[in-house]
Order: C-alpha cells, then structure tokens, then sequence
C-alpha cells in the first residue's frame, strides 16, 4: 500500500488504532530491507506495478474489516472502526466511490545456496 497516498495513509491510521499487536506483527512482515540477503548476493531484478481499485460505501468497508486483525464489526471498537470508515469515505469519495491505490512488488532472481542440495534417493 503506498502510504504517501492520503487515502492509504488514513486507512493505515485506522488499522493503527484498531489493529493491535496482530496488525503490528503482519505490518512488521513487509519490510523488505532483507530481500538483497534472501538472494545472497545473485542479481535479482524489482518490478514494480501501480494498480487501483474503485469502492463504494460498502465496498471501502468490505475492505478494511476482511483483515484478520480487524475487530468484528458488530463488537464496540468494530462500531467505532466503521464510523471512522464512513466518515473517511465522506471524506475522499466523488461520485460515490474512493480510489484505493496500490503498488504491487515483485522480486526475480534465483537465490544462490550455501551448498549443493542432495537430491539422491
């Protein structure tokens, strides 16, 4: 999710305060400063895609509470969580919808190995 987008940036804000531990830890998991020892000094190659996604009302908060740390809806921070949805929809919305950007990340190459894998029988 690129966070320099003020959309993505408020609905970070909500997984934020809404999230938890959970959201920390799975937020922790897209640091991508180990990718270049994943590889272990092999060329790689980053590609890099811009997508967007067009939501409604309903659909913006399909969104925000399908992940799993998320709080259920109808519980009291659930409540909370989808007022300040629908009030971050009032704010970004034209013609009914928001325009969620994303960027997809690829990384290609073939990770060199330590040693030769035994592949015998």
């Amino acid at each position: 999710r690129p966070l320099g987008d003020p959309l993505q940036s408020a609905i970070a804000a909500v997984f934020a305060e809404f999230g938890g531990d959970q959201h920390i830890a799975l937020e922790a998991q897209q640091d991508m400063a180990n990718v270049p020892q994943f590889f272990a000094g092999a060329p790689f190659h980053e590609l890099s895609f811009a997508h967007t996604q067009q939501l409604d009302r309903d659909g913006l908060l399909s969104l925000v509470f399908s992940r799993s740390f998320m709080p259920a809806r109808d519980t009291s921070p659930g409540r909370l969580a989808e007022r300040a949805i629908n009030d971050l929809f009032d704010g970004f919305a034209d013609a009914g919808e928001v325009t969620v950007r994303y960027r997809t990340v690829a990384m290609v190459g073939r990770p060199q190995l330590a040693s030769p894998l035994d592949i015998s029988p």
